[in-house]
């Protein structure tokens, strides 16, 4: 508070403006309500599901069109299995890691499989760098 006396008019002034601009924030019980509630709308789930993908390092032109085709995606991109059978139990975004780039919609189990690929295909290609380095 930018006053020295507490009881002066103007600090009186600036407390009743700060609490009507604040009184919301006092009780922190119903803001946690308010949130769980919003994040179960559809909204919320929208929003909580890009702010994952963007905080995993993900890279995407128009988020919102991309969730939409994420939601109504009902097949795996890989092996074409549809999403909720035992094989092929939950979509994901597969992306590569290096670059953060989207590639597909697949289920779990084609990711997994694609991540040890990756990893595989990642320590050939430095081993050839290395190779390369070495007998120049």
């Amino acid at each position: 508070m930018p006053w020295k006396n507490p009881k002066s008019k103007e600090a009186i002034e600036y407390q009743k403006r700060w609490w009507e601009e604040n009184k919301h924030k006092k009780n922190k019980e119903q803001i946690r309500e308010n949130n769980r509630k919003y994040s179960k709308t559809e909204k919320g789930k929208r929003k909580i599901k890009i702010k994952d993908w963007k905080s995993k390092g993900m890279i995407c032109d128009d988020w919102d069109k991309f969730y939409d085709k994420y939601i109504s995606t009902s097949h795996c991109e890989s092996c074409n299995l549809e999403f909720g059978n035992e094989r092929c139990n939950r979509r994901n975004l597969d992306h590569q890691h290096s670059s953060g780039h989207i590639r597909n919609i697949i289920c779990h189990s084609c990711n997994s499989f694609r991540s040890k690929y990756d990893k595989q295909l990642g320590s050939v290609l430095l081993e050839i760098h290395r190779y390369h380095l070495i007998n120049r």
